[in-house]
């Protein structure tokens, strides 16, 4: 799972964000006085300006305080209606004609055909679901003022905000029906589609490489581990059968059916019981019935961990504290890299490690850790043997000041999963390392442990090898939530950003003709999902300089590195061009920013997607649909009065 930034809780958001939301309502609130006021100006003179202005926002609050929920309804069916008049089911349509035909263009032979399966349904659902709450939130009101159909409602006792609001509720209830009938097709496209069996292969002495397809995930070789601790890998904790198999495939089975461009070995576990290896980020569970092998789904495919995240910090290759690891060039400076074969180090530090919270009933293997590490080769190395890593456990203990004397755990050798997480278990009862070089037995909880915290220490022992970490890469695997209930929560996230984009397509409606306040909303939704990008661009020297300078450079084909070579105008330039990105800024500062509402880069690794990210997504909707309905009612009233 790959977290740029840390998902605050809930307390912490709202701690941080509410002075930020608190100071641009007040902002906003004083631009559009300000804004009436000069538009009352020109129309009826100063002496009168401030008393319009006056009027409307008595109006304003003494409308809201006098809502009647019946007329409300009435106005929320008579835009669920007009929906379904514009024929808005046709997008649904369009949905499951795409996921009927998804199948044969989706590569299934991907190292990990569950992010694939879960990306491409999340992001068309989004893409449709957003097309359609612009389309069908900003051609309703103007229609019906051109169409003059307006004047049958307001002659009526029905109050601007009801209009308002009945329009934004009903579009968002039509969009809420289809969106969750998008997330039931979903889900079944996605369980059914990764959904496969396997058979028992009988066994073949001899096979090239031809009878292992380039998607298969080989076994782990028989590689001797050095250290005197036995680390207990999920993937490899197993033993491999070795008897062949039988025609009738009612002996011990050792490899099952090339199916969905893969095949398992069958292993057997300490306690005696059966199941295959890992491939394509999955294995099954094997059943043996009256000497014959039946094979469960998938395990591991659709999963929801909740992930205990700790602390990093790094060794450097003399063994000093250092804020990042090596830089190895990479363009990305997510992770931090160690080389191999020196002192350098990556720290984890992890707290609330009790036996209540990881009890030895519940994990028999041991704590449950997991890993995501990425290796960068500066030498192909032997091409049938993995680079490997050690893991070392340390009492983080205040008072004993040395490390070297503090306890620790002798090392667990391991080899690194780059693109799925690798599962290790670090058992209860463990070899001890003393200061002197001595080794002896130990317990995890009552040895490593220190008012529930404890250090995990990550090397590369490969020489001129290096692994690359972040915060987030390595983590204890708490808990595990359904599958089923965080999609739904997925498809929450996207549901409030189809929410905001149908109150700001109501919003630009209530002045703009319809394709207009289209082009506004569609450029709202774009400016929102390049938030990141345009503050970036504004305060980070960026090659190339801002639009203008970027213009002037593509037609006159100029080098990044040259100067505009036009003296001082190259000032004049660069200053009109700050102005520019320093207003673009302040529009993205006021729009949504959409990149926040993401939840593909959690669900599609197999990781739960915390309660507290969803409840950050409704409030901010809540917020919004505040702003842009105050904002919505004024403008609409303005328009009503220059009629």
């Amino acid at each position: 799972m790959v977290l740029e930034k840390d998902i605050l809780s809930l307390s912490e958001w709202l701690l941080v964000n509410s002075p930020v939301v608190l100071f641009l309502a007040i902002l906003l609130t004083a631009l559009g006085l300000l804004t009436g006021f000069l538009i009352a100006v020109l129309r009826k003179g100063p002496l009168e300006a401030f008393g319009i202005v006056a009027r409307n926002v008595f109006e304003g609050l003494s409308d809201l305080t006098q809502l009647s929920p019946r007329r409300l309804g009435a106005m929320t069916w008579l835009a669920v209606q007009e929906a379904i008049r514009r024929k808005i089911l046709i997008a649904f349509a369009v949905f499951v004609v795409i996921l009927l035909f998804a199948g044969w263009f989706l590569d299934r032979s991907s190292e990990d055909p569950a992010q694939l399966y879960i990306s491409f349904v999340l992001s068309t659902s989004n893409f449709l679901v957003l097309v359609l709450g612009i389309f069908i939130s900003t051609f309703s009101l103007p229609n019906d003022i051109k169409n003059r159909t307006v004047y049958t409602i307001v002659t009526k006792p029905v109050r601007i905000w009801e209009i308002l609001l009945g329009r934004m509720l009903g579009f968002t209830l039509v969009g809420t029906m289809l969106l969750a009938m998008m997330c039931g097709f979903s889900y079944v496209f996605v369980v059914r589609g990764l959904d496969h069996r396997h058979n028992l292969q009988q066994f073949e002495a001899e096979h090239d490489a031809e009878d292992t397809p380039s998607g298969d995930l080989s076994p782990t070789g028989d590689k001797q581990a050095a250290g005197e601790n036995q680390i207990v890998t999920e993937p490899e904790k197993a033993k491999g059968l070795a008897s062949p198999n039988t025609n009738d495939g009612s002996a011990d089975g050792r490899r099952t059916t090339h199916d969905h461009f893969h095949r398992h070995s069958i292993q057997q576990n300490d306690d005696g019981s059966l199941q295959t290896d890992f491939a394509m980020a999955h294995q099954h569970s094997v059943i043996e019935e009256n000497d014959k092998f039946r094979f469960g789904p998938p395990i591991g495919m659709l999963q929801a961990r909740v992930p205990v995240a700790g602390t990093l910090r790094f060794k450097d290759d003399a063994g000093n504290d250092a804020v990042k690891g090596i830089n190895v060039g990479s363009e990305w400076g997510y992770r931090s890299y160690v080389a191999g074969g020196t002192l350098a180090a990556a720290i984890f530090t992890f707290d609330n490690i009790t036996e209540e919270r990881f009890p030895r009933d519940k994990y028999p293997h041991g704590l449950p850790l997991e890993m995501t590490i990425r290796v960068f080769r500066t030498y192909k190395g032997i091409i049938d043997q993995r680079i490997q890593g050690s893991i070392t456990l340390k009492n983080p203990d205040p008072n004993v000041p040395n490390e070297q004397a503090r306890q620790r755990s002798t090392p667990f050798i391991f080899e690194p999963s780059e693109f799925y997480p690798k599962q290790e278990a670090i058992p209860w009862k463990l070899k001890l390392q003393r200061p002197d070089g001595t080794t002896d037995n130990g317990d995890l909880m009552k040895d490593l442990v220190h008012d529930g915290k404890i250090e995990v220490w990550i090397q590369c022992e490969d020489r001129q090898q290096y692994f690359g970490v972040a915060r987030n890469d390595v983590y204890l695997r708490a808990a595990d939530r359904p599958f089923w209930l965080n999609f739904i929560k997925s498809y929450v996230s996207i549901w409030c950003q189809m929410f905001i984009v149908i109150c700001f397509g109501v919003m630009f409606s209530t002045v703009l003709s319809g394709p207009v306040a289209m082009l506004a909303a569609a450029a709202s939704l774009v400016m929102g999902y390049m938030s990141t990008f345009v503050t970036e661009l504004v305060f980070q020297q960026v090659e190339g300089g801002g639009p203008i300078e970027a213009l002037i450079r593509v037609l006159t084909q100029l080098n990044l590195s040259i100067d505009l070579g036009f003296g001082w105008l190259d000032s004049v330039i660069k200053t009109i061009d700050w102005v520019l990105l320093l207003g673009m800024r302040g529009i993205t500062a006021v729009l949504p920013n959409f990149e926040n509402f993401a939840t593909t880069h959690i669900i599609a690794p197999g990781f739960d997607i915390p309660t507290d990210y969803v409840l950050q997504h409704l409030f901010m909707a809540g917020a919004f649909f505040i702003l842009v309905s105050v904002a919505g009612y004024f403008l609409f009233k303005s328009r009503e009065i220059a009629a």
